[in-house]
């Protein structure tokens, strides 16, 4: 028999468990009738070798509290009820006389707040089970650490504690445990020393929830200064790569006496940036699963489950020792680095950073037929829209280049290798630092008696073209300017203006990486970004440098600055590489947190297959306004080119797994480098939109 219990968060407080009640996650009543069974619990011997013909069981999520708690809330409307411990012990007693009772084997499984189950349950479970039956416990995503955040508080202990707290939950905790750690036993890491039962644990070294929740909750990142980060582990600073390493040790240290001690147990800890591989067959068990040491997940589980009780020696294998962190595949000397250069005429216009500092870029020569081309990159980061954000970043790499690498990594589309890059490798490629919060449009200055605030995105924009024009940029025969994310938007404000500094003659064109952000209504049916927009237009002074065309057409100018309404007043050839599904936009447009104050959303951002059939239809609905806003592009741009994809990220042109490689995203046989190159030299029509997902 296998039994898996459902993950999907908790709720530590009245509010958060009243809204909980009334979703899927408090209620059968919500809940979808049909499950889809795949990874560990599909019957296809092919896709799940080890398990593929057991008795498989999901246990439905309900409670809020990883099945472990006791109590009742009642006041004169509402009753709660706190049983996650009673409905464990319900469907156990109702599958006992099912055929449960009589088990010869029984592995007992979770994701998330279900793997978190398992550590509580593990025991319990061998106890109502015969006593000659094999019964082992294997958590997936569940080892929660109990570790300070980057503010170094215990945002994840205080949340637990008013859990276990509300929920009854310490009661039905290891008594053992209690004695000695209280409250913290809800914690994997106190409870796993008092479990007898053989146990596997199954987790990323960098497991996105804990990384989004635990180790940066956004209680300690107001500014969005992780946010890139959290998308995309390549877009980390070093510092924040340190960071991440560092929660990576906790995590093995915290596992270290479970390595030393146990003559039973299993370990799987990789680096993917991933929640939950258990149940996703791309995880489990399948070509391109996760390896470490040749085995993928349902190998080392297989393997693990028919080991009799040995010793630590041949029995107990700890994978992780040779993970490979995701941004190492490639080694150190196959990375091109490119330094940074200062624009030292800038300070004599004002083109300055937001602290004052001189704004800067990298420039890696072109050679052979490329040497007369020039492909220009915006860098992304976000926004600051109000004088607390903004004193914020100017203190950080995105407002100062006193803070930026002064080595940048240039891949994908500023590769200089030709088999990665096969269009635009031997072009002059240069990358454009962001230091103005504005996508490099403002032109604003704030003073008071002890702060200067430079918006001067514009004016840093002129200052390094400036610089670049006696450098070779001024006599181009071709020419791409390009970005991502907010350099992407950058683009858009950019394109024209890029033209008519070059020779008539010349062939410039543009190209848009994730910048195509909607001006759309969140799920509150509120106009979030656009109210954002709004108070940044005003703040940096961007309206006077926003499309005059624009700006006189719409009776509300500062909407200018949202790409769907600027883009028919370009009249240089564009290109639009997007996401239909795009995680920034995801995350902080559609769902931005102060629609989703009580998380209903965060297991749906992390992970689409966990989205509820009400989530994957808004989502829809996103991505068909996209199209939407599109459409007149999509029919009337006879240079344009577009490639709209339905995977769930942010910025693929810089990456060189999504730009050009054996597995990057394809939409009709054709990656991102070849659709962009397909369009740029005209051999072929390039506007390709993917299916919806899934």
């Amino acid at each position: 028999m296998y039994c898996t219990c459902q993950g999907g968060g908790w709720c530590n407080d009245l509010t958060s468990c009243l809204e909980r009640a009334k979703t899927r996650r408090g209620s059968t009543r919500y809940m979808t009738k049909l499950e889809v069974f795949s990874g560990i619990l599909s019957n296809d011997a092919t896709l799940n070798p080890d398990f593929y013909n057991w008795n498989r069981v999901k246990l439905r999520y309900c409670d809020g509290a990883s099945f472990t708690g006791d109590n009742v809330f009642t006041d004169k409307t509402t009753t709660l009820h706190f049983k996650g411990q009673k409905i464990w012990e319900a469907i156990i007693h109702d599958l006992l006389p099912q055929g449960l009772g009589n088990a010869r084997r029984a592995l007992l499984s979770g994701c998330s707040a279900g793997g978190l189950a398992t550590f509580h349950h593990c025991d319990d479970l061998a106890n109502y089970l015969p006593k000659n039956a094999t019964v082992k416990c294997l958590s997936d995503a569940g080892f929660f650490l109990d570790d300070r955040d980057i503010s170094m508080n215990y945002t994840m202990r205080i949340f637990f504690k008013s859990l276990v707290q509300l929920q009854g939950i310490k009661q039905n905790l290891n008594s053992n445990c209690t004695r000695s750690f209280q409250d913290l036993c809800f914690f994997p890491q106190y409870a796993l020393s008092y479990i007898s039962t053989p146990y596997f644990i199954l987790n990323s070294a960098y497991d996105v929830f804990q990384f989004r929740h635990i180790l940066v909750p956004p209680s300690t990142d107001m500014h969005g200064q992780w946010n890139r980060c959290k998308m995309n582990l390549a877009a980390c600073t070093p510092d924040q790569i340190n960071t991440l390493q560092g929660f990576r040790r906790d995590m093995l240290a915290a596992l270290k006496p479970f390595s030393m001690t146990s003559s039973t147990g299993g370990v799987f800890i990789n680096s993917c940036f991933a929640h939950c591989q258990s149940e996703l067959q791309e995880t489990w068990f399948g070509s391109n699963s996760p390896r470490i040491n040749g085995k993928t997940i349902a190998k080392a589980v297989g393997d693990w489950k028919l080991l009799p009780n040995m010793n630590l020696v041949t029995a107990f294998a700890f994978f992780y020792l040779t993970t490979v962190a995701p941004w190492r595949v490639r080694s150190e000397e196959q990375r091109l680095l490119v330094n940074m250069t200062l624009v030292p005429n800038a300070r004599a216009s004002g083109a300055l950073c937001l602290d004052g500092s001189l704004p800067a870029y990298h420039l890696h020569r072109g050679f052979g037929a490329g040497e007369d081309n020039w492909l220009l990159q915006f860098e992304g980061g976000g926004w600051c829209n109000d004088l607390t954000s903004c004193l914020e970043r100017a203190k950080t790499r995105r407002g100062s280049t006193r803070y930026m690498t002064k080595l940048e990594v240039f891949s994908g589309i500023l590769s200089n290798n030709a088999t990665l890059n096969p269009d635009f490798y031997n072009w002059n490629r240069v990358k454009l630092r962001y230091c103005d919060g504005a996508s490099f449009t403002g032109d604003g200055l704030f003073i008071n008696k002890t702060t200067i605030l430079h918006f001067k995105g514009q004016k840093i924009w002129e200052a390094i073209i400036g610089d670049l024009l006696p450098r070779g940029l001024g006599k181009a025969r071709k020419a791409l300017l390009s970005g991502c994310s907010a350099g992407g938007l950058a683009t858009f404000h950019h394109c024209d203006g890029f033209a008519k500094y070059l020779p008539t003659n010349a062939s410039v064109k543009c190209l848009s990486d994730a910048g195509f952000f909607l001006d759309e209504r969140d799920i509150s049916l509120n106009h979030t970004m656009r109210f954002f927009v709004k108070s940044l237009v005003q703040l940096q002074g961007i309206e006077q440098n926003l499309n005059r065309n624009c700006t006189r057409a719409l009776y509300f100018p500062d909407l200018c600055f949202f790409p769907q309404y600027a883009l028919r007043y370009i009249s240089t050839p564009y290109f639009i590489l997007n996401s239909a599904y795009d995680v920034f936009q995801f995350h902080h447009i559609l769902v931005p947190p102060s629609a989703d104050v009580h998380g209903h959303w965060n297991h749906c951002k992390l992970n689409p297959e966990a989205c509820t059939a009400d989530q994957i239809d808004k989502l829809q609905g996103f991505r068909l306004d996209m199209l939407g806003a599109l459409r007149v592009f999509y029919m009337n741009s006879r240079r344009g080119g577009m490639f709209i994809n339905s995977c769930f990220a942010h910025c693929q042109s810089e990456l060189q797994e999504t730009w050009f490689g054996d597995d990057s995203p394809r939409i009709n046989d054709k990656t991102i480098a070849e659709a962009v190159g397909d369009w740029y030299f005209s051999r072929n029509i390039s506007k390709e939109i993917d299916c919806a997902y899934p």
